[in-house]
């Protein structure tokens, strides 16, 4: 037995969002087709391809990008990063990763 669909009403088109442009305060601005071309790409000496790539899809302004290199750059141990991108707004999450894959790569 199938599942079945629910009837969802027709509404108005909706403009496709291609990533989001973030702070560390969340969502600053929605990628569409016309921001595509200045979409920001990130190139940080201090992390490898990965976390550029990371970085750059979850949209972190330069600004962000730049503070969290600097506390990379600054940190002597996991608990030095974390606390330093999570009192700015990271989740410890995301920060635990982005460690790991600059720490063992």
């Amino acid at each position: 037995m199938g599942h079945a669909i629910p009837n969802l009403q027709a509404s108005p088109p909706v403009e496709t969002v291609y990533g989001h442009i973030r702070s560390f305060h969340g969502i600053e601005n929605s990628i569409t087709k016309d921001l595509l071309v200045s979409e920001i790409v990130i190139n940080d000496k201090a992390f490898g391809p990965v976390i550029n790539s990371y970085l750059t899809s979850r949209g972190y302004t330069a600004d962000a990008v730049a503070f969290i290199s600097a506390a990379y750059r600054n940190s002597t141990s996991l608990e030095d990063f974390v606390g330093m991108v999570v009192s700015c707004g990271m989740v410890v999450s995301e920060a635990e990763w982005i460690w790991f894959w600059a720490t063992t790569t």
